[in-house]
């Protein structure tokens, strides 16, 4: 392998391909990153952690072709630090030199191990809106479990189908929701589920064209110009959360949204910093919202957030992180918070109309 590239790309690419990278896995080629040059004069970078692959092309003069792999770690912090606008990488004597100026280092690598690559594999082709795994990483992600336990909940489920995408995340206690048109897709639903890191690389691939995505029975793959992230989905059966939300509501309130997430904030310093943490919610009609929250070892606090309100006074206990969360997903300055009682959820959405929403249960009522 020789080639010649410009240092500030080739950092950018190893640091990206880099953040795939596992660092508890247990087998040693896991832990780099491969490089390899082709004859037709592409350049590019791969990493996986079995269940993700990532594959970064880049733009290289390739004087002879080659394939390598070697330590992420080192290769990313020198290329990061290197000072001069291009860098010579030449394998040599299986190790790699790094050329650059006057200066070089020479680091090792696996030798002949490459890094297992992910079969190929066709399917459903379809081009998604710019920024549609952002905005799944910012409204949806933020309800799936964490609890690596509870299997496909760890993700959020895809489900394509008469003309439509529709995204839901949930970990029992709350439920976030948004849909997009898909017109291409016209056939019975489908649902998959994918693993949340696989939505948070996807994330940073997205620019202002839209990506493109492949869908097969067990894998999933994103592409933009330059990047190919190829995951394996989460297997199971995701739930059926078509009645996860009350249709009515019997309270209603338009508040401002930085009112209402700074009064949670506030109170929220009171409890303890824990999942059974709770903050009374008191909705006064035709005045606001009343937040409560007590400790014995910190003291307690109480705040009216004003607001357009109507229907039952009800009383209710949250978890207070659950309704921050899902203020900090929305995105006008005004919301609607709708309560359905003790028995079933609140609803958060934006004042504005949009087609996302998130429920969250009582504490009373968790599941």
């Amino acid at each position: 392998m020789h080639v010649i590239i410009d240092q500030n790309q080739l950092s950018q690419g190893l640091q990206q391909a880099s953040r795939i990278i596992n660092p508890q896995n247990t087998l040693a080629v896991l832990n780099g990153i491969e490089l390899a040059a082709t004859t037709d004069g592409s350049f590019v970078l791969y990493s996986t952690d079995l269940t993700t692959g990532l594959t970064v092309h880049l733009n290289a003069d390739v004087k002879e072709p080659g394939r390598l792999t070697i330590p992420s770690h080192t290769i990313t912090e020198l290329i990061r630090r290197i000072p001069t606008a291009t860098v010579e990488l030449v394998e040599h004597d299986g190790r790699l030199q790094v050329r650059y100026g006057k200066n070089r280092a020479t680091l090792q690598t696996f030798g002949g191990e490459n890094l297992p690559d992910f079969p190929p594999f066709e399917g459903l082709t379809l081009s998604l809106p710019p920024y549609t795994f952002q905005k799944i990483s910012k409204e949806i992600l933020f309800a799936c479990s964490r609890d690596e336990s509870r299997g496909v909940l760890r993700g959020v489920g895809l489900t394509f189908g008469h003309g439509r995408l529709v995204l839901e995340g949930t970990d029992g206690s709350r439920f976030s929701q948004n849909w997009m048109p898909v017109p291409e897709f016209l056939q019975e639903p489908t649902t998959l589920v994918l693993p949340p890191k696989a939505i948070n690389e996807a994330a940073r691939l997205e620019m202002d064209n839209p990506l493109q995505i492949t869908l097969a029975a067990t894998m999933i793959r994103v592409q933009n110009a330059h990047v190919t992230l190829s995951t394996r989905l989460l297997e199971g059966v995701y739930p059926d959360l078509s009645h996860a939300a009350p249709e009515e509501y019997v309270a209603e309130c338009l508040v401002a949204l930085n009112d209402f997430r700074g009064a949670l904030e506030r109170v929220q310093t009171i409890t303890t910093k824990d999942h059974m943490s709770s903050v009374r919610v008191h909705l006064i009609p035709d005045q606001g919202i009343e937040l409560m929250s007590s400790s014995q070892e910190v003291g307690n606090a109480v705040e009216l957030v004003e607001c357009e309100s109507s229907g039952e006074e009800l009383d209710l206990l949250f978890n207070p992180q659950y309704l921050i969360d899902a203020l900090k997903a929305m995105s006008d300055d005004n919301v609607y918070f709708e309560l359905s009682g003790t028995q079933s959820a609140a609803r958060i959405r934006n004042a504005g109309g949009s087609n996302f929403f998130h429920a969250v249960l009582p504490m009373r009522q968790l599941v």
